[in-house]
C-alpha cells in the first residue's frame, strides 16, 4: 500500500515554498519556490502562483489548510470553497 503524500505549503513574504511530506512529515525529494506575487496580491495570481510551486511535485493524497500570522502558532482556517481541498479526502494537485 502507498503511504499517502502530504502536500506542504509556505506562504511567504518574499516567497511561496512548497514540497511533498511522508506520514511522518519527512521531506519527500525537492523543495519548490517561486516568488511571491507583488502587493497587492490578487486572490487569482496567489492561486496561480501556488500551482506553479506544487505542479511539479506530482500528485499528493492530503492538504492540511493552516495560517501562521507574524510567526504566531499555526491555526487551522477555512480555505476558499473553489480550491476544494481536504485533508480527509484526495484532491487534485491543481488547486
Amino acid at each position: 500500500m502507498n503511504e499517502p503524500r502530504t502536500l506542504a505549503i509556505d506562504i511567504g513574504g518574499t516567497g511561496i515554498k512548497a514540497a511533498l511530506l511522508d506520514e511522518a512529515g519527512s521531506l519527500i525529494g525537492e523543495r519548490q519556490r517561486v516568488p511571491t506575487p507583488p502587493k497587492p496580491v490578487a486572490p487569482e495570481d496567489l492561486v496561480h502562483a501556488i500551482d506553479q510551486v506544487a505542479a511539479p511535485l506530482g500528485s499528493f493524497e492530503r492538504f492540511p489548510v493552516m495560517s501562521a500570522m507574524g510567526g504566531s502558532s499555526p491555526r487551522r482556517i477555512s480555505a476558499p470553497t473553489h480550491w476544494r481541498v481536504s485533508i480527509c479526502k484526495p484532491c487534485s494537485p491543481s488547486i
